[in-house]
């Protein structure tokens, strides 16, 4: 028997706000990877279930409304800080409408809810890159855990078709790329935790290809590939002392 938890969001107050920046409402996000613990979590690939994966802001002018989707719904009302960049929850709700069926689905949407569940108390704060063909969304909890977001949608096949490697992870200095389907014209781009683009390069169809990161300083990076179909895939590097 389904169980439903009916989500209602009761304004009794107005809140006056503008977003940092308009890009958040104009896109619909999907989430393409969450990072806990420097633990990286990828959607499920191979299951015989859908997911939405899907974040929207909504502009409700007396109220910002936050919207997510797995396979349930997670729902609140922010408030943001202009000059930081941040968004704050002044309420967090899930509406449980059967959940999900696979346990692969069950475990992400747990991992995934939990973030803001966890977190909700401190503001999270936001970054938004700008790739050639789509956009890229950095929400960062104050303990550093992140989810990453894309502005387009991947199939199930175009994720199993685009796949590259990194290692090692911590690094010192260099970064191995394994381009394992051999990718042509893949696109890297290489940011910091504040959205500095650091350096672009191209990526050869050979099997590995080495990033000298070497003179860059301690901390996570995050490497952007990007197709000629506009794709893209995301991974997070840390970069250790010399």
């Amino acid at each position: 028997m389904k169980k439903v938890l009916l989500f209602i969001i009761t304004v009794i107050f107005s809140i006056n706000i503008n977003a940092q920046d308009s890009q958040l409402f104009d896109n619909v996000w999907y989430i393409e990877d969450i990072v806990i613990s420097g633990v990286s979590t990828t959607p499920p690939n191979s299951v015989n279930e859908n997911i939405s994966r899907s974040l929207e802001f909504t502009d409700f002018n007396s109220f910002i409304n936050f919207g997510s989707t797995i396979c349930d719904s997670l729902g609140g009302v922010l408030t943001f800080d202009d000059t930081l960049s941040n968004f704050s929850f002044t309420e967090l709700n899930a509406t449980l409408g059967g959940g999900c069926s696979f346990i692969e689905n069950i475990n992400f949407e747990s991992i995934y809810f939990s973030f803001y569940f966890d977190n909700q108390g401190t503001p999270f704060t936001y970054s938004i890159i700008q790739n050639v063909n789509s956009k890229t969304l950095i929400v960062t909890a104050a303990n550093g855990d992140q989810v990453i977001y894309g502005s387009a949608v991947l199939s199930v096949q175009e994720y199993e078709d685009f796949e590259v490697k990194l290692y090692p992870n911590p690094t010192v200095s260099k970064v191995y790329i394994n381009n394992k389907r051999q990718e042509s014209n893949l696109k890297l781009h290489i940011y910091d935790l504040n959205g500095k683009l650091i350096k672009s390069k191209k990526i050869d169809t050979v099997a590995i290809t080495i990033v000298d990161i070497e003179d860059f300083k301690p901390g996570a990076y995050f490497f952007i590939f990007e197709t000629k179909k506009g794709n893209v895939e995301i991974k997070r590097i840390i970069k250790t002392k010399n």
